[in-house]
Parts: structure tokens; C-alpha cells; sequence
């Protein structure tokens, strides 16, 4: 078998060093390539839990005296579309939140880079409300915790800034992809200390680990949230949210023409194949 694995390796590596197109036979023999995907779905039992319900958009909103929530889990696939100009440039793609159109030779699929949300606050009635994004945890039904990532490494030991930068290379080219990442992430994450007043709405990303494929359901709980504030503007009153849901992975293996476009890398946008992709370039606030 180990023999065997060597052997695909070398094809590959005789055809990148040569720069001859491979017959569909050696495309065969190659480390096989999978179509992967990983989501959070809101749970079916939703109607149990008072003041929650499961929107069109697979979201879940919190509707309850006077305060409209809504989360919703994005997919990488919805994150790439979002960001299209940074996200499909293989291992050079600068989207923060995934890993683009890069595919990991030692699995066959792209892994998620991270578990993203983003969270809508709307405030109809209340004088202020606050939401305290350092206070939110991520908990799946294997006993695991996770804590946001910040922005910077002022607002917390985990953050995006210091993610990068450890994975940052030396050069021109990897301070430019730096730059596009950290402006994406200034301008899309939960900021922290962001009062939404009356009428008013806020929206932002609040971004965790990455859940392994063992995970089957996952809650995502805002704590302390604030409804009531003192003459010191200190919270007199806080509520704690959970909003569940189920972890839904999808693995199937490439063959044929399939996994020899996979294989590719043509660098060109999904528009140029018909159907130009979503631009994002910040959130609503």
C-alpha cells in the first residue's frame, strides 16, 4: 500500500516537473479527491423553545420582549461567495474566514478553516441593548468549548490578527494578503463595546474553531446579554441565549471527469463559468 501511494506521488510529480498533460489512466492512479462540505442546520424542535423559531433562511431568530436576534451559520461555499476576488486563488486565496479554493493534498478536500456566524441584533423598542461577544461559546455534544476570536490581540488571548501573523511568510506578497485579510476582518467581525439603541440594528460575524466531522450538534450560546443599564451605563439586567443546532457533513469521493477538474487549477472565478458570483465587501451596520 505504501509502495502504491509513493507511486501515484510520483506520477504527479513527473508531470509537474515535466509539464506534460496526463493521460486519464495517470489521473487514475492519483491520491484520490473528495467533494466535501460542512454545515450547521437550526434543530427540528425548535417550536419548544419560547421565543425561538427556524427562519426561511435557515437561521434562528430570538423574537422576545421588544429584541429581535437572528443567527445564522455561513458555509465556507457562502464565504467564498461573499469574498470572490480573494477566495479562489488556491494556496495564494486571502479570504480570512476560509481556506478558498485550496484543496489539501494530504486529505483530498478543503478542511474548514474556521466556524463562522453572523449575528443580527434589532432593537425595536428597548432604550439600549448590548451584545458582549467575549462573553459567546461555542459547545458541541462532544464536550468541547470553544471562545470567539477577536480581532486584535487587545480584545482577547484569541485572535485573527495573531492567527495570521504566525502563518504569515516573509516577503511583499504575504504582507498583501495580510492586509486583505485583516480589512476584511476590521470590517466584518461582532465588534465588542457596540451599544444598538432603540430602532437601531447592528451585524457581524462572530468566528470559532473549526468543529471536527465527529460533532453531531453544536450550541452557540451569547451570554450576559444586556437589556437594562445603569445611570453608569453598567448592565443591571442580562439574559443568557442558546441557539442549537445540528452539524450536517457531507463527504463523497471524485472520480473521472469529476476529480480531474478538481485537480485543476485554472484560476479563473466561478463567473467566467456562468453566473457571477455574490460581491461582499461589508456587512450592513
Amino acid at each position: 500500500m505504501i509502495q502504491h501511494t509513493r507511486y501515484r506521488w510520483l506520477l504527479a510529480a513527473w508531470a509537474l516537473v515535466t509539464g506534460c498533460a496526463m493521460p486519464a489512466l495517470m489521473y487514475d492512479l492519483l491520491p484520490p479527491v473528495y467533494e466535501y462540505s460542512s454545515s450547521l442546520a437550526p434543530i427540528s424542535d425548535l417550536a419548544t423553545d419560547a421565543g425561538y423559531e427556524a427562519s426561511e433562511a435557515s437561521a434562528i431568530v430570538y423574537d422576545r420582549e421588544g429584541l429581535r436576534i437572528t443567527v445564522r451559520h455561513l458555509s465556507d461555499t457562502e464565504l467564498n461567495r461573499r469574498y470572490p476576488s480573494v477566495s479562489y486563488q488556491d494556496r495564494f486565496a486571502a479570504n480570512p474566514f476560509t481556506y478558498g479554493n485550496w484543496r489539501d493534498p494530504r486529505l483530498g478536500y478543503t478542511p474548514n478553516r474556521f466556524t463562522v456566524f453572523e449575528i443580527e441584533v434589532y432593537n425595536p423598542i428597548l432604550p439600549k441593548v448590548e451584545l458582549f461577544p467575549g462573553e459567546a461559546r461555542l459547545r458541541t455534544d462532544q464536550g468541547d468549548e470553544y471562545g470567539w476570536y477577536s480581532v486584535n490581540r487587545e480584545e482577547s488571548d484569541r485572535s485573527l490578527e495573531d492567527y495570521y501573523t504566525l502563518i504569515r511568510g516573509p516577503g511583499g506578497n504575504e504582507q498583501y494578503r495580510f492586509d486583505q485579510r485583516m480589512g476584511i476582518v476590521r470590517e466584518e467581525l461582532y465588534r465588542p463595546g457596540h451599544q444598538v439603541f432603540k430602532g437601531g440594528t447592528y451585524r457581524g460575524y462572530l468566528v470559532f474553531a473549526p468543529l471536527s466531522d465527529e460533532v453531531k450538534g453544536a450550541d452557540l450560546h451569547l451570554k450576559r446579554f444586556a437589556t437594562q443599564f445603569d445611570e453608569a451605563n453598567d448592565p443591571t439586567q442580562t439574559m443568557d441565549l442558546s441557539f442549537r443546532f445540528t452539524h450536517q457533513v457531507e463527504k463523497r469521493q471524485l472520480s473521472g471527469e469529476e476529480a480531474r477538474r478538481a485537480r485543476r487549477r485554472d484560476w479563473v472565478l466561478p463567473a467566467a463559468a456562468g453566473g457571477a458570483p455574490e460581491t461582499r465587501t461589508g456587512v450592513t451596520r
